[in-house]
């Protein structure tokens, strides 16, 4: 697998990494387009940067407890079983998942994708609309400072709605 440790960065911006991704506390990964056919783990003080106009894919778990920070790009969620493909993304307690941008979120395949909170989803920046096109299952915290979040397939920020419930978030 690949670690990115306490000051490392990694700018990936194409192609395929297909073993483990470790991002440890102190370490950045700058992520602008391509594919994570492997386990990608970012650890408690690791930094995830989602960026670029690219989309993003996962094709295995994604588990977070640092910080996510989608800043641009689609990020498609890859689930079918018939080629092992397994993505979900897991928001740990204390996790933060911070979206600054406008773009989707979605699952490919119709398989059983799914984004699950427990930590903190919050919008913090850019007046538009992201939308989750994914079953979100909330355990955790979900806010939005500007603009408003969209789930568009499967619970909003209440939870584990059935799929194609669409439920909005807006700043209060």
């Amino acid at each position: 697998g690949l670690t990115v440790t306490n000051g490392g960065v990694l700018n990936w911006s194409g192609g395929t990494v297909s073993g483990l991704l470790t991002i440890d506390g102190g370490g950045t990964a700058n992520w602008s387009g391509g594919t994570a056919a492997g386990v990608v783990n970012v650890e408690s003080n690791g930094l995830l940067n989602l960026t670029g106009n690219n989309t993003e894919a996962i094709e295995n778990v994604l588990t977070n407890a640092g910080t996510v920070e989608w800043l641009g790009g689609s990020f498609a969620v890859i689930n079918y079983a018939p080629e092992s493909w397994n993505g979900a993304v897991e928001n740990l307690p204390g996790a933060l998942w911070d979206i600054q941008c406008n773009q989707n979120l979605y699952h490919s395949y119709n398989g059983p994708a799914y984004f699950h909170n427990a930590g903190t989803v919050q919008k913090s920046a850019g007046t538009g609309t992201p939308t989750f096109s994914i079953p979100f299952n909330n355990s955790g915290g979900v806010t939005c400072a500007t603009g408003a979040i969209s789930f568009d397939d499967g619970g909003g920020e209440g939870g584990d709605g059935p799929t194609g419930e669409r439920a909005d978030l807006a700043p209060v």
